[in-house]
């Protein structure tokens, strides 16, 4: 039962999260859309929430991407030579990972100084830590699926498992 959760949820977290943000997000922009053009009085603290929510869904959507090997990548060079398409791919994912283990550092610092000097956003006095944990988290969850991705990849390789035999999902 416990390892059906997990891997629901190994399978799925990135999905659930964006799925229940775009809700509120499409919620947000309807309710500012009626006050605005139906009832002539828009809501400031909608725009700021709504922002917020975007940026949410863009760091879930960040792990999702490496998850899914779904980011956008300049493939001219692999089109034109493809017997380059494994290591151009594999120095595109070590310039990934060392981009984002930057930001997990910075982005602890940084989420720690927010902390300390309490700042708030304008209109909702929402704590901005809470933000930049946000942008922190989706980094730390996007590093999480490159080495979830690479280790399932040594492992098959390792069991001479071909990706033929993998599902969509990339799981064994």
């Amino acid at each position: 039962m416990l390892k059906k959760v997990f891997s629901q949820l190994d399978k799925n977290f990135e999905k659930y999260i964006m799925a229940v943000l775009l809700a509120v997000l499409v919620f947000l922009v309807s309710y500012d859309v009626i006050m605005r053009y139906v009832f002539n009085n828009g809501q400031a603290f909608v725009q700021e929430a709504s922002r917020y929510t975007m940026l949410f869904i863009i760091f879930f959507g960040i792990s999702y991407g490496v998850k899914y090997s779904a980011h956008l990548r300049m493939d001219m060079i692999m089109q034109v030579f493809p017997k380059t398409k494994p290591l151009l791919n594999i120095i595109g994912d070590a310039a990934m990972i060392v981009f984002g283990l930057l930001l997990i550092v910075f982005g602890w610092t940084k989420v720690q100084e927010l902390v300390v000097s309490g700042q708030a956003s304008a209109i909702l006095k929402f704590p901005k830590w809470v933000l930049y944990f946000g942008m922190w988290f989706g980094w730390l969850l996007a590093m999480l699926r490159f080495f979830q991705k690479y280790f399932l990849k040594i492992y098959r390789f390792a069991h001479g498992i071909k990706e033929e035999e993998v599902d969509d999902t990339g799981i064994i």
